[in-house]
This record gives structure tokens, C-alpha cells and sequence, in this order.
């Protein structure tokens, strides 16, 4: 059985797009049945956390925070550079008066994807900076949120981020903490007893997550039919994904680091973007986050595999 585990772990990682393709199928063909299973969504979040925090010692983290350059770098990208590019890219590509323009600055608002972790995991990256970068920017979402907002859309935004932060404690602070209590306890033996076991349930996790989402934003995804929206949206999911890639070169950081860079700064918690869209701006504001949501799951895919194939750093 552990040879067979070994292969299919082998086999998926030269091939992630097969999951999330996969996914995407089963998520629109069943969409009632993963729309039922939605509310597992945080607790597949916890456990894949949990999974790859036992590979990660106290000593860990607190290198990320001892030598912050990264952190703070990554955290740059997001609230500096991205809403920058985005105010000028959105401007182009609609018009400073389309809805789809503010959807796309909305989109570089808000808080980094907690999936981003799940590529991390999947590209060998650093996993407790990407831990460590979730969790800090969710926590500042309440400032940093608002200011970009404030800032690039003329618009005073104040909302409620105490759900966020609560799925944050679910999802990665206390799975996390857990992870690395039994790692320093078991100094380490679970990395190597089921280490395969873990990898095949990552996998897994992304491919359930992606169902369910797709599931719960099919009705808007098949009433969406805007090519050019749908075009502008991998764009900018390229280039952010591009912009991680080339901070972390020019820094001349590792390859664990500079996949890191390239997952986290690129990825985005679009629920949250979705939630602010729905109760501050017209209805069309959250066509590009809904986009967001089908697209940036198989762009993440492309871009991993291309990094394999090319065996870039």
C-alpha cells in the first residue's frame, strides 16, 4: 500500500493541473453535492495545516520572524505593488468608470489566500513563511484593507473582520501551533512515518476545496459570459504570481524561497473580497473576484507546472 501511496503522490505532483481540472469537472457536474459539503471547507483547511506544521519545528518560525526581510517583502507585494499595478492595469484594460476596473483593485485589497499555503506545500516551498505571511496579513486586513480601498477607489470602507480572523484561528494559528507542539515532542519522527500519507491528503484537500468552490459559484460563473473580464483576470493573476518570482530573484533568495514568493504573493482570499463587493458596491463589482475564484486555482497549476518542466527556481 505505501508503494502504491508513493507512486499516485509521485505521479500527481509531476501533474498538478490533473487536480484541479479534475475538480473544476466534478464541481460544476455535482454541484449540489459539493455546495451540501461547503461547511468542511475550514476543517479540511485545519487538517491540511495541521499535516504540514508537523514538519515544521518552533525553530522555524522563529527564524521567519528573527530575519523578517521576506515577510515584510511579500507583505510589500501585496499592499504596495499589486494595488498599484492593479489601479493602472484595471484603468486599461476598462476604464477608470467600469465596475470591472474597481473589481480588479478590490481584488488586490485583500488578504492573501489562505490556499496559497497548499501550493507552497505542493511547489516545495518554505512553508512556515507562508504560515507566517497568512496569518500576519489576515490580521491586518482590518487596517490594510480599508487604507487600500481608501486609497486607490475614493471609498470609505468599514467592515467587519472578526469572521476573518476567527476562520484565520481555525484555519491556520491554532492548527498550526498544534503541528509544531507534536513536532517538537516527537522531534520530528511523524516527517518521516507518514510523510507520503500527508502529501496524497494535501492533494486531495486542494481538489475538494476547488469542487466546493467552483460548486458554490457556478450559477454566477455560467451567467458570466465576458471573455474580456475572464482574459483580464489571468493576466493579473500571472503577473502577480510574475511579480513574486522576480522580487525574490532580484533578491536572489532560494528556490524554496522564491516559490514561496511566487504562491503567496500572487494568490488572494477572494471570500473575503466577494463579501466586502456584495455589501459596499454594485452587484458587477464582484464579477472579477467570482472570475478570481475559478481562475486563480488553475493558473496556480499552469504556473507550478511550468516551473517544474523548466526546473526554474
Amino acid at each position: 500500500m505505501m508503494m502504491t501511496a508513493t507512486r499516485l503522490n509521485s505521479f500527481l505532483e509531476k501533474r498538478p493541473y490533473l487536480i484541479v481540472f479534475t475538480s473544476l469537472i466534478l464541481g460544476f457536474t455535482f454541484s449540489s453535492f459539493f455546495i451540501s459539503l461547503k461547511p468542511l471547507v475550514p476543517w479540511f483547511f485545519a487538517l491540511y495545516t495541521l499535516s504540514q506544521a508537523l514538519k515544521t519545528g518552533a525553530r522555524d518560525l522563529v527564524r521567519v520572524f528573527s530575519s523578517p526581510l521576506p515577510l515584510l517583502l511579500i507583505l510589500l507585494c501585496v499592499h504596495v505593488i499589486t494595488p498599484l499595478f492593479a489601479y493602472f492595469f484595471g484603468k486599461f484594460a476598462f476604464g477608470p468608470n467600469s465596475p470591472f476596473f474597481t473589481g480588479i483593485v478590490l481584488t488586490s485589497a485583500i488578504p492573501i489566500a489562505v490556499s496559497s499555503t497548499l501550493w507552497v506545500g505542493l511547489a516545495g516551498g518554505h512553508l512556515p513563511l507562508a504560515l507566517s505571511a497568512v496569518a500576519i496579513d489576515s490580521l491586518l486586513c482590518p487596517l490594510t484593507v480599508p487604507i487600500v480601498i481608501s486609497f486607490f477607489l475614493k471609498k470609505a470602507v468599514d467592515f467587519n473582520a472578526s469572521s476573518v480572523i476567527l476562520s484565520l484561528l481555525q484555519m491556520v494559528v491554532i492548527p498550526t501551533v498544534i503541528g509544531v507542539l507534536i513536532h517538537e515532542l516527537k522531534k520530528g519522527q511523524s516527517e518521516k512515518s507518514d510523510g507520503c500519507f500527508r502529501k496524497l491528503y494535501g492533494k486531495f484537500s486542494l481538489g475538494f476545496i476547488i469542487a466546493v468552490n467552483i460548486a458554490a459559484a457556478q450559477m454566477q460563473i455560467l451567467s458570466t459570459n465576458v471573455f474580456a473580464l475572464f482574459l483580464a483576470v489571468i493576466i493579473f493573476l500571472l503577473l502577480n504570481m510574475a511579480l513574486g518570482y522576480w522580487v525574490a530573484r532580484f533578491m536572489g533568495y532560494s528556490t524554496t524561497l522564491t516559490r514561496t514568493f511566487v504562491f503567496v504573493a500572487g494568490m488572494r482570499n477572494n471570500g473575503v473580497g466577494i463579501v466586502i463587493a456584495l455589501n459596499y458596491f454594485p452587484p458587477e463589482v464582484a464579477l472579477p473576484l467570482i472570475a478570481t475564484i475559478l481562475l486563480q486555482q488553475p493558473t496556480a497549476s499552469i504556473v507550478l507546472s511550468f516551473l517544474n518542466k523548466k526546473n526554474l527556481p
